[in-house]
């Protein structure tokens, strides 16, 4: 979830730029390197895991994730039931 972390959402989107292609499609860059996107939550991924050094730990086991994404998809398997 995005908005859990607000304060980091501020700084990504600092890092967003957005544009239109020929289509009229919305493209977001990356201002720090070339990398593309025509999906928001593909660009906060990448400047989270590329550019922002941040550490964000798993409330359960501590395990420490580069983005908010890798920590989401963990924190399911500690919420998965057994079959």
């Amino acid at each position: 979830n995005q908005m859990c972390h607000p304060e980091l959402d501020l700084i990504v989107k600092e890092k967003m730029l957005e544009t239109v292609d020929d289509a009229g499609k919305k493209i977001w860059s990356c201002s720090i390197c070339y990398y593309t996107s025509n999906k928001t939550t593909n660009m906060y991924k990448h400047i989270e895991r590329k550019h922002l050094n941040v550490n964000l730990f798993c409330e359960v086991c501590h395990r420490v994730f580069k983005s908010r994404d890798d920590l989401n998809v963990h924190k399911r398997l500690h919420t998965a039931e057994v079959f």
